[in-house]
């Protein structure tokens, strides 16, 4: 990796690509916050005008809610491109700055937008435009999630015949693309091999040769644009390196090559060891990823902005006192906060809180109340591959990251929130 100046602990600002989004991601913050609900509106217009649709109306409507699957990319594209952006216009309007920004596939075009390499309603219409052409020259794909070392890529031939390698996130994370059914094959196997894997809600195998139709189409249609100068330092996950400057190539490229997020982040931790990770993504994606990049007894500090399963409002308000606070310390002798990190989609395993049921049976007891399931085996046995399916998952990790979180409290001897 380029060796660049940053301060001693720089804060890198993370955004999301396909996968991460779902419906009604932001509806707190569009109501409540003035700053994002304008930026959404604005960008909102450009993309009507594109396609004859108000994503935000899409996004926010009354019959579309988080457990139904938002995979239509002519609408996922922009969804996610205003979303981070006016997440990210929200957070410099509080003061918070990003010193460098992370971009993860789709995402790389919201952090050279967030530099100011173009206006964010040009990236916006090419982001569009490049879903529409996606959409009417590709056959239909997808993506799996598969919790296992990447190695068992190429050590077994289901895999590689049947879908190309996307990239690694961590050491027990990797991602694959490919036909409906050239994955259906891979779900099988992995379900007889008690492989955790997850299908990833996208209606185009990103990363792969099925992306082939556009590569020339591409080439002609975003060819008329004057890329300025990142005036933030980019992070490109397409090369695991700074980058250095922006072209209408990148936009083939970034779709159809390999995502290498965990070299990238193995690059900082040499580059800026002591860097501050924020993931501006609706899922908190990003910073799982980067956290499990990490030893456990690592100090890095991780923050996530969003959650399907937490208010956004208050979750930003935290983190920006957080960072706020950083900000203005005027020596190392004052008092360190403590935030607490909670993972996302992903990170699933089965025996996960293994030592936490017993310490907490009120807990289990309300929560097999609600669920009308029982937790516990749902996250020790993963009957029938529960673990696998979102409408289990979700619950599984919410209830999961209570008891640790209330095992930090107990051993503490101390009811605070976190700051």
């Amino acid at each position: 990796m380029k060796k660049i100046s940053l301060p001693e602990k720089p804060l890198i600002w993370m955004f999301s690509g396909q996968g991460a989004q779902y419906y009604q991601m932001g509806a707190d913050l569009y109501q409540n916050n003035r700053v994002f609900r304008q930026h959404m509106d604005d960008l909102d217009k450009t993309v009507t005008e594109l396609i004859g649709e108000s994503i935000v109306n899409i996004l926010y409507g009354a019959k579309n809610n988080k457990s139904e699957a938002f995979t239509r990319t002519l609408y996922t594209h922009p969804a996610l491109f205003m979303v981070q952006y006016a997440l990210a216009q929200t957070m410099l309007a509080e003061g918070i700055k990003p010193d460098a920004c992370l971009g993860a596939s789709l995402g790389e075009y919201i952090a050279a937008a967030v530099a100011e390499v173009l206006p964010a309603k040009d990236f916006l219409t090419d982001v569009t435009r490049q879903a529409m052409l996606l959409e009417k020259h590709c056959p239909k794909g997808s993506m799996i999630a598969i919790l296992a070392n990447s190695a068992l890529y190429e050590q077994q031939p289901i895999l590689f015949e049947n879908s190309d390698f996307v990239g690694a996130n961590y050491n027990e994370h990797f991602v694959v693309s490919g036909s409906e059914a050239g994955l259906n094959k891979i779900s099988q196997f992995l379900l007889k091999q008690a492989i955790p894997h997850q299908r990833l809600p996208v209606s185009i195998g990103f990363h792969s040769s099925l992306l082939a139709p556009v590569e020339f189409l591409y080439a002609e249609a975003f060819v008329n644009r004057k890329y300025q100068k990142a005036k933030i330092p980019c992070l490109s996950t397409m090369t695991a390196d700074w980058r250095q400057q922006f072209s209408a190539q990148d936009y083939w490229l970034i779709a159809r090559q390999p995502i290498l997020f965990q070299q990238l982040i193995e690059g900082l931790k040499k580059h800026s060891p002591m860097a501050r990770y924020l993931d501006l993504g609706p899922s908190g994606t990003l910073a799982t990823f980067v956290k499990y990049n990490f030893t456990e007894n690592s100090d890095v500090e991780i923050y996530s902005l969003m959650s399907p399963f937490s208010s956004n409002k208050e979750k930003i308000n935290q983190v920006t006192a957080v960072l706020k606070t950083y900000r203005h310390k005027k020596n190392d002798g004052e008092k360190n906060m403590k935030a607490y990190l909670f993972p996302g989609q992903g990170s699933q395993k089965k025996g996960m809180g293994k030592t936490l049921f017993d310490k907490f049976p009120q807990q289990v007891e309300q929560a097999d109340e609600i669920l009308g399931y029982s937790i516990r085996d749902l996250c020790l046995n993963n009957p029938k591959r529960q673990l696998n399916q979102t409408q289990f998952t979700q619950p599984a990790l919410y209830f999961v990251s209570v008891l640790h979180y209330l095992k930090e409290l107990e051993a503490n001897s101390l009811i605070i929130r976190p700051q």
